[in-house]
């Protein structure tokens, strides 16, 4: 999927909880629980995670030019914690209409890139 697809995408992702990849999602949560208890899982855990963040900001960076290099870091951030939070989400019963809570996302991505 490119990048232009996952910003035009993901407010609808998130509020249905879609999931790009099962397997990944079951990974992440696993890798997370284990690094609060392993160091090594940590460091790993955190090198991946400066990667994706690098990756994530060198693509907002081609499609959002005008966007300066912080704002484009504080719009990876919060993609990542929206992201990662409905990944966990996805483990309880929705308590919101998604149809609405596609909005709010819309509005919120829409805030985030077009500042």
């Amino acid at each position: 999927m490119d990048i232009d697809a996952r910003t035009d995408h993901f407010p609808e992702v998130l509020a249905l909880r879609k999931s790009l990849n099962e397997d990944d999602d079951a990974l992440m949560l696993e890798v997370a629980a284990e690094a609060t208890r392993n160091p090594r899982v940590m460091a790993m855990l955190e090198e991946a995670d400066a990667r994706m963040f690098a990756n994530g900001c060198a693509h907002m960076k081609r499609m959002h030019p005008h966007l300066s290099d912080e704002h484009i870091r504080c719009c990876v951030e919060v993609f990542a914690t929206m992201m990662e939070g409905t990944v966990y989400r996805r483990l309880t019963p929705q308590k919101s209409d998604p149809q609405h809570l596609q909005e709010i996302y819309q509005d919120i991505v829409s805030m985030l890139i077009n500042k």
